[in-house]
């Protein structure tokens, strides 16, 4: 009789950095629905199990599961003890072969699967199988897959005793040492699958974007039976350097790395606009794919669903509270608070001293330097007044690559043509440029270039009745996706503030003016200095210079290194100090 093999994916629905993973769409699937042709392919006769845990919050994991037809074992023991999982569906269905794969990883290559369920299947003293790497510089794509005779799957699960034992599969034999096999099978792979090392698993939003576009791409032309190839997937890794940097940036933790939970205590009140929540929220992201943190929202305000936070925990509190923002806070249990205020709200004081009897370190973005009590600064600025860096005591951190961008796509069209600029007051147009700035554009860009005005979501429509051209104006109101969209237009024209630093992100020549004077004096004029933009001191400067941009100015400087380096990376280093300190 052939030797049974029960194939386990483990799944759970409680990702820190990605909850619901198993759930989300590929093409019209969920990830786990995907995972269990490739699992079938890989050996037809084996069981295919999911196994995951009882409580409430998995319930629906079971059920899809359960459609997509896997058995399901719905385990009532310790929810972080997946050996014992593991275990119980083994002990339930006896098998001779053990076969353990990660359920965030849909494309598992079932032929390389099946090689090594083979090598431990064909009896012997081989008790687990492991892909022969050393011809072929030691490096795979394959991940989420182990394969064990029962009886060494026996002897790992008597040997995990300590709490990360019990987390990991296998982790007493491939990391620990304390169990050892009778032999290894060493299988052979394809070296093609060598040739290139990616992240397939999916862990964060970004994971997530990656395998969601290949997918999308393979389906495109292919029928909906066929399973996506992996080989295929690698072709395009190599042919493509955007796909590859969809998630090449994320952070993979060590096994014995816990997650630090970060929470983004946000102003997001009426009159004070959107970009501290914007700015929060990716931050949130850096912090999240870059140091695998947990990042939960606390914000003061009423609800938007403007700024997407889809993958991230969010608290709305309509208006400042200080006993309601400290019994939050004690209830989300973070590591460290990151506050973003437009002004000291009253009681803040008290929310800081809170969170030193919890031992939370506490960070303030941007103004909240000007307020005693924070254990940091970070300010996405390049300039600070030399007052705050003699106070802080060199306890802040500020510069052009602490600003917080979104990744944005680069406008490629250089040619000098103008054909379409857009226009970006901010969310709440604060200084009321709807009354008066079309007029001006109206009157200084050539009539043969299109003007597009996006609207805020809470600002008035501009006023573009009586203007002359008014056949070339549109209107974008309060676009969720408009960092995507700013590589289409040809210049722009913008309120200092975040906005601006998104254009000059997205290679757009841009005109900047600041009527409310967000920047002092001095700071304005090292910026204006700056050559990244035509800086606009007076509405009485700004034809001249809506004009050079409409006839093709360009910035003095290479825009596409002034943020410098990699992505977030002082943010990244400031909480990893501010944690470790």
């Amino acid at each position: 009789m052939a030797p049974s093999v029960l194939i386990i994916v483990g799944a759970r629905l409680n990702s820190s950095r990605l909850p619901g993973k198993h759930l989300l769409d590929l093409a019209g699937e969920s990830l786990i629905a995907r995972l269990k042709p490739r699992l079938e392919t890989a050996w037809p006769e084996a069981r295919l199990l999911l196994a995951t845990t009882s409580d409430d919050y998995n319930a629906p994991l079971v059920s899809e599961a359960g459609r997509a037809g896997y058995y399901v074992c719905a385990y009532d023991g310790d929810v972080n003890d997946l050996v014992g999982r593991v275990d119980a569906a083994v002990k339930q269905h006896n098998p001779d072969v053990v076969c353990y794969i990660c359920g965030d990883c849909p494309l598992i290559e079932p032929t390389t699967l099946h090689n090594m369920i083979a090598a431990v299947a064909d009896g012997g003293d081989k008790d687990v199988a492991k892909l022969d790497l050393d011809a072929v510089g030691g490096e795979t794509i394959h991940e989420g897959f182990a394969v064990y005779s029962r009886q060494f799957w026996d002897a790992i699960v008597e040997a995990s005793i300590e709490p990360f034992e019990r987390e990991h599969v296998g982790v007493v034999y491939g990391r620990l040492g304390k169990v050892g096999p009778r032999a290894v099978a060493s299988v052979p792979d394809d070296p093609f699958f060598s040739t290139l090392k990616h992240r397939i698993s999916v862990d964060t939003p970004a994971d997530y974007a990656f395998m969601k576009r290949v997918y999308d791409d393979w389906y495109q032309s292919h029928s909906h039976d066929e399973i996506v190839d992996l080989k295929w997937v690698m072709d395009q890794l190599h042919a493509d350097p955007a796909l590859r940097a969809i998630n090449a940036h994320v952070y993979q933790k060590d096994m014995r790395e816990s997650s630090k939970h970060v929470c983004m205590l946000v102003d997001c009140r009426e009159g004070v606009g959107l970009g501290h929540l914007s700015r929060c929220r990716t931050a949130g992201e850096i912090l999240r794919d870059r140091m695998a943190a947990k990042v939960s929202f606390l914000i003061i305000g009423q609800h938007t669903g403007v700024v997407d936070l889809q993958f991230f925990d969010s608290i709305w509190q309509d208006d400042w509270s200080e006993v309601q923002v400290c019994e939050k806070l004690a209830s989300l249990k973070p590591d460290l608070v990151f506050a973003d205020f437009s002004s000291e709200p009253d009681g803040l004081e008290g929310v800081l001293a809170e969170c030193r009897d919890m031992n939370v370190k506490v960070l303030g973005f941007d103004r909240m330097v000007e307020v005693d009590g924070f254990d940091g600064y970070y300010v996405p600025s390049f300039y600070v007044p030399d007052r705050w860096l003699e106070r802080r005591n060199g306890n802040l951190v500020y510069g052009w690559d602490c600003y917080l961008l979104p990744n944005i796509r680069r406008r490629t069209n250089d040619d000098g043509a103008v054909q379409k600029i857009v226009v970006l007051t901010g969310s709440t147009d604060v200084s009321g440029a709807g009354d008066w700035l079309p007029g001006v554009l109206d009157a200084n860009v050539p009539k043969g270039v299109e003007i597009e005005w996006v609207q805020g979501p809470r600002a008035a429509a501009p006023k573009l009745d009586a203007l002359e051209h008014k056949g070339r104006w549109s209107v974008l109101n309060a676009p969720d996706n408009l960092s995507s969209r700013l590589h289409q237009y040809d210049g722009a024209v913008t309120l200092f503030g975040m906005s601006f630093f998104e254009c000059v992100a997205a290679g757009l020549p841009t005109v900047v003016f600041d009527p409310i004077h967000a920047l002092q004096k001095e700071a304005w004029q090292t910026f204006a200095a700056s050559g990244l933009a035509l800086a606009v001191d007076g509405e009485d400067e700004l034809p001249e210079a809506v004009a050079r941009l409409a006839t093709g100015w360009k910035p003095s400087v290479d825009t596409s290194s002034f943020v410098g380096g990699e992505r977030g990376a002082q943010l990244v280093e400031f909480v990893r100090k501010q944690l470790a300190a």
